[in-house]
């Protein structure tokens, strides 16, 4: 298996190229990367307006699903602006978020990190986090996940505070 951030340097590549297989990794069926995807056979563009699934989330947040498979996943998603996910993390799947457009504030482990438009944060499994957009603008972005992370979000509960 390719490591994630190979995998990154050709995200676009493979994005635009890939095809969803679900037979068995097996050599007799060519060129594999991350057990579901073949680079050798055309597939049509993918795009919002032919998604694998849409659907919203959050306060009015929107996200197209392009790739879905245990090993990856790949969504477009869309933040109004004041809208933030709510702390949370993977125990497996490690995610890489490729801003589109606008600004993200990122909160990882306590610390504040901010990604501008053609930038992408990188979050390792078992690290608590959350993404805002904190903007007056849209903020969209690209997120791979990687397993997926379907059934592997783990919400952080706040500790109250005694007086």
């Amino acid at each position: 298996m390719l490591r994630l951030d190979l995998r990154f340097n050709c995200f676009f590549f493979l994005f635009a190229n890939c095809q969803l297989d679900t037979r068995p990794n097996t050599r007799e069926h060519g060129n594999r990367i991350n057990q579901n995807l073949l680079i050798n056979e055309p597939k049509m563009n993918l795009s919002k307006e032919n998604a694998l699934l849409h659907y919203t989330w959050g306060e009015h947040c929107e996200a197209w699903e392009f790739v879905e498979s245990p090993s990856l996943s790949i969504k477009q998603e869309r933040m109004p602006p004041g809208t933030a996910e709510t702390l949370h993390y993977h125990e497996k799947a490690q995610q890489f978020f490729y801003i589109l457009s606008g600004t993200a504030t990122f909160e990882i482990e306590g610390k504040t990190f901010t990604v501008k438009e053609k930038e992408g944060k990188h979050i390792d499994p078992h690290s608590k986090h959350r993404i805002r957009n904190n903007s007056f603008a849209d903020l969209e972005f690209i997120l791979v996940s990687e397993p997926s992370a379907k059934g592997d979000r783990f919400e952080v509960v706040p500790q109250s505070t005694s007086l």
